[in-house]
């Protein structure tokens, strides 16, 4: 049978463990086209609210703002937002 052997610095090495372990995993930002596929799938297939009406409207105005602030480096995300936004207003 095998005991673990314990150093003197056992605490510290539970405490360097414990906070790797539970460290924030960095979130890697969308592409243009997966930012764009999601907008599009809720514009087109939009949720309801609590009166049974469609939130379209909101998720429009968030894509607007999106194409204002984002700086697309994919050009047919960028039309294929635009065009959505065409079709629904």
């Amino acid at each position: 049978m095998r005991f673990p052997v314990r150093s003197q610095n056992h605490d510290i090495f539970d405490i360097i463990y414990t906070v790797e372990k539970f460290k924030p995993k960095k979130i890697e930002e969308p592409t243009d086209m997966e930012l764009a596929l999601y907008w599009v799938g809720h514009i087109e297939n939009p949720c309801e609210d609590e009166n049974g009406n469609n939130v379209r409207s909101v998720y429009l105005r968030e894509v607007k703002k999106i194409l204002e602030i984002r700086k697309f480096e994919n050009p047919f995300a960028k039309k294929m937002l635009e065009d959505v936004i065409k079709r629904y207003e």
